[in-house]
């Protein structure tokens, strides 16, 4: 299910912030309608009902956490599912998040590509969300291309420049799976890089948090892809 004609109401206190919103949600062809507080929010809410809504935690002198309370409490919010966008990333706020009823959280700063899937997710899956933590070990951020060697329902192998260590944890954006619209955001490094060819090594890399219906299009996809950068 796409985004293209939805309507998504944007509360933050950050007007380049929602300035950015709106150019990459109209982009796609969403209505985007954004609000500083939730007292204009409540003004949007009188003139019409958004197909989502994009909520940031900690909104000036007030906390956004109390539309989600409203949301328990309100007819015309509570089938308006609510992502959470905040810089906030601990373990308990995500989890106080989820319990007062948000669908989803996402991080700051965004991504488009990860405010895009995220989005479509939630608009073709009204279901509760799981929220995968970050592994124990530190993450790294590198950015780079990679060939994908081998694909399977839990796991990929690339070959790039990089070495990497066992349970460190990579992002990767892929064109094969991308198209299929399936999630890439966390992959865990299952052992560590084997050398190659020229300098390069071999990772293998395990597809982390996928949905069933991720996994089912992966089986499909791995019968018949072929060589290509990730």
């Amino acid at each position: 299910m796409g985004l293209q004609g939805k309507s998504i109401l944007c509360v933050d206190d950050d007007q380049d912030f929602l300035m950015l919103v709106k150019k990459i949600l109209e982009n796609v062809g969403m209505q985007v309608y954004t609000c500083l507080n939730l007292s204009e929010a409540v003004g949007v809410f009188v003139k019409i009902t958004p197909d989502i809504i994009l909520l940031d935690l900690n909104l000036e002198f007030e906390s956004g956490k109390k539309l989600l309370k409203a949301k328990r409490q309100n007819p015309k919010l509570s089938n308006i599912p609510i992502m959470v966008c905040s810089g906030e990333n601990k373990r308990e706020t995500i989890e106080k998040v989820i319990a007062l009823g948000g669908n989803g959280y996402i991080l700051k700063p965004i991504r488009q590509t990860h405010l895009i899937h995220s989005l479509k997710k939630l608009v073709g899956d009204k279901d509760r969300p799981v929220y995968k933590f970050p592994m124990e070990s530190p993450p790294i951020q590198a950015s780079l291309k990679s060939d994908l060697l081998l694909l399977s329902e839990t796991k990929c192998v690339v070959r790039s420049n990089l070495k990497c260590k066992k349970n460190q944890v990579l992002e990767m954006s892929s064109d094969l799976l991308n198209k299929e619209d399936i999630s890439t955001e966390k992959l865990l490094v299952l052992q560590q890089s084997q050398p190659s060819t020229n300098g390069l090594f071999d990772t293998t890399l395990g597809l982390v948090g996928l949905t069933e219906e991720e996994i089912k299009k992966v089986k499909k996809l791995k019968t018949n892809w072929s060589l290509g950068e990730s």
